[in-house]
């Protein structure tokens, strides 16, 4: 009873220290017996032991015989799983030795036997046992038997040498031989690129990069930095967002290292990197400049991977400009040629994410806005069911986010939120940055049933989420939806503010594509004001309907129609505005179940 209550004292009551404790005071003689029945050989007050668990199991790592305890350290660098095959490769002993030196090991329950076929493995009883046996052993022989390791294993899967890309980086980086070491790393970084395992990726290319930093200025030394930035430029991109600063500092850094080393296809896919980051951050101006010498440098190539992928940058680019028309013609040249055999692999060197289920999920927003609803819907079932297809999550992530976005552009609550949950949800699983914050859906799907206020504080919510993950400014139709809210809340004022330092955010971006519908906006909350001023409401929406014209977008100006002729049927003008809406309506040969066009229809046989 005292020897009890010593021991749960000094191990704080943890089981694995507790087992420890006793084992070490059967194998120093201070217990005798079976287990379940020992007796005390000494006297409890007499008894010494280590005041840590880590000191206990070294005591006990101490008192091996000398060829059990060189056989635990050598598999302790091996890792805490143990494979038969290859400790009997570097462990320096027969077969015969090594069986009875493991069963010992085993009976005194250092190691145990996890696996019989298709080769026995063992692993340490505790990361602690595996950690205190790695550190017991002198470095020189340690960076020997890391060497052993690595040189097995290389020699082994000369078949299959990805399975073993990770473990022999490691191994290597151990050895001191940092130059097989970044090799490795940076295959098992882009290997994990493909397996959209970004966050193994961004680590295993971050570690490579460290190691090169020791390595002598060689002209090899800025090829293998080179690959590794582009790599971590993509990982960083899958798990932060693009406009992350770790993606433009990768990105920027390859373009500078393309100026001495790299093949054109290195030049373009850093271009393109940069491309994408300059845009995130809203730099529209640059990012117009970067998607134009892209379409410069595919055409000087006449390469068909350049000429997907400029258009790639060219799609979206012009899609914020407002340039719809532009957008869809990019995107329907890209999807023209594309082979999912052939271009599907450019998902793991352009954006993370395959170009194709980009190209129908952009034009799909672009068809909206240009007045075709049903095509729009078209179009992103083509994106998701390719996604699937793929097998692409992020790709899969991408679609159904765009899907999302286009609900709301059609007014569809219960499938816009059904989307975007998918879409976060997806995010979550595979560690993706959600490009589109969940907090926005369940808001807009909130007011589409008439809990403004819920809908404030859920879009509340994800703006500040988004702020904390870096974002530089707020995409227009995500504030659009916010001022709505504020409207249906009443909090009409608000609703400016929030207006004036949108429209002030995006007038110098060149983010043209929503212009419409904020000016189209100003006017509605202009006119829900005690105040508000019927003329400059009126000259806001007819501006609204310009913008619109200019871009071609049929959708946008139907919506600023439907509002001006409301505003003029409620000033007793009512063949004015029928005359307006009429022709806007009567362009339309699709989308007549949408929301938009039932409230055309309506308003139209009202002033019929």
């Amino acid at each position: 009873a005292p020897l009890r209550e010593t021991l749960i004292e000094r191990t704080a009551g943890n089981p694995f220290f507790l087992e420890e404790s006793v084992r070490t005071l059967v194998e120093a003689g201070t217990l005798s017996g079976a287990p379940g029945a020992y007796q005390l050989a000494a006297e409890a007050a007499t008894i010494e032991m280590p005041a840590t668990v880590q000191g206990v199991l070294a005591a006990r790592i101490d008192r091996l015989p000398a060829d059990n305890k060189r056989l635990l350290q050598t598999a302790a660098v091996i890792g805490k799983d143990v494979p038969y095959d290859l400790l009997l490769a570097i462990a320096d002993t027969s077969e015969e030795e090594l069986r009875r030196g493991l069963s010992e090991l085993q009976t005194a329950e250092f190691v145990y036997e996890t696996r019989l076929f298709p080769e026995p493995e063992y692993t340490f009883k505790h990361a602690l046992t595996h950690e205190v046996a790695y550190g017991s052993l002198l470095r020189e022989r340690r960076s020997k038997l890391h060497r052993a390791i690595a040189e097995h294993l290389e020699a082994a899967s000369a078949g299959h040498p990805a399975e073993q890309f990770e473990r022999l980086a490691h191994h290597y980086t151990e050895a001191g031989l940092a130059e097989q070491a970044v090799d490795y790393w940076r295959r098992s970084g882009l290997r994990a690129i493909e397996r959209s395992a970004n966050t193994e990726a961004v680590a295993n290319l971050t570690r490579g990069l460290e190691l090169l930093e020791g390595l002598p200025d060689m002209h090899d030394r800025a090829r293998q930095e080179l690959a590794m930035q582009l790599g971590l430029g993509l990982g960083v991109m899958a798990i932060d967002g693009s406009r992350a600063p770790a993606v433009g500092q990768a990105y920027t850094r390859a373009c500078a290292l393309c100026q001495d080393v790299g093949e054109p296809a290195d030049r373009f896919a850093a271009l393109w990197g940069l491309w994408r980051h300059t845009r995130a951050t809203v730099d529209f101006s640059s990012a117009r400049a970067l998607a134009d010498e892209l379409s410069g440098l595919a055409e000087r190539q006449g390469d068909a991977a350049f000429f997907l992928q400029a258009h790639h940058a060219q799609w979206t680019t012009r899609f914020y400009f407002g340039e719809f028309a532009e957008c869809c013609d990019h995107a329907d040249q890209a999807i023209a040629v594309y082979d999912a055999r052939q271009h599907h692999a450019q998902t793991f060197r352009f954006g993370g994410h395959d170009p194709c289920v980009c190209g129908h999920a952009v034009a799909a927003l672009s068809l909206w806005s240009l007045g075709y609803p049903d095509k729009a819907v078209a179009n992103i079932g083509g994106a998701i069911d390719l996604a699937h297809r793929v097998h692409h999550p992020q790709s899969l992530a991408l679609a159904l986010s765009q899907g999302a976005q286009l609900h709301q552009l059609r007014r569809e609550v219960l499938l816009a939120k059904e989307r975007g949950e998918a879409a976060v949800g997806a995010a979550r699983e595979h560690g993706f940055f959600e490009s589109f914050a969940v907090a926005f859906v369940d808001g807009w799907a909130a007011a589409g049933g008439g809990q403004a206020e819920e809908a404030i504080a859920s879009i509340r919510e994800g703006l500040a989420a988004r702020r904390t993950a870096g974002r530089a400014i707020e995409e227009p139709h995500m504030l659009g939806y916010y001022i709505d809210f504020l409207a249906r809340a009443g909090q009409a004022d608000e609703g400016m503010k929030v207006l004036a330092n949108a429209v002030a955010a995006y007038s110098d971006r060149g983010m043209t594509y929503w212009d419409a519908e904020l000016h189209r906006q100003k006017g509605t909350l202009l006119l829900s004001l005690a105040d508000g001023n019927g003329a400059e409401a009126e000259a806001c929406i007819k501006q609204a309907i310009e913008i619109a014209r200019g871009q071609s977008a049929r959708s946008l100006e139907l919506r600023a129609a439907t509002d001006l002729a409301r505003l003029w049927q409620g000033q007793g003008k009512r063949t004015e505005a029928r005359d307006l809406l009429a022709p806007v309506y009567g362009w339309f040969t699709e989308g007549f179940d949408t929301a938009d066009l039932k409230d055309a229809k309506a308003l139209l046989n009202d002033l019929t």
